[in-house]
């Protein structure tokens, strides 16, 4: 459905030749229906940097440091200690 609807696109705004007019390029996220878009249309496919980083430290990292998972247990409990309690801080204004 995604590469019918950029054919449609592209061809209302450069007409039903575009793809002898202009060559696209589809910066992703990596994602697979992303990849698939890719091929069904023929344009060459970079993954986005941001994308590359945000996976590196948050999904492969995050859950594999002592340090992080720490810090992050910390925070999770001042948060709820804060959230359950805030009707105390309200009381006190």
């Amino acid at each position: 459905m995604l590469a019918k609807f950029v054919k449609e696109v592209m061809g209302r705004f450069l007409g039903e030749e575009y793809h002898n007019i202009v060559k696209l390029f589809n910066t992703t996220d990596g994602a697979a229906n992303m990849i698939k878009l890719s091929e069904l249309l023929g344009h060459d496919r970079v993954t986005c940097v941001a994308h590359c980083l945000h996976n590196l430290l948050i999904v492969d990292t995050i859950n594999k440091v002592d340090d992080i998972q720490a810090v992050l247990g910390k925070c999770k409990e001042a948060i709820k200690t804060l959230h359950f309690k805030s009707f105390m801080l309200d009381l006190e204004n």
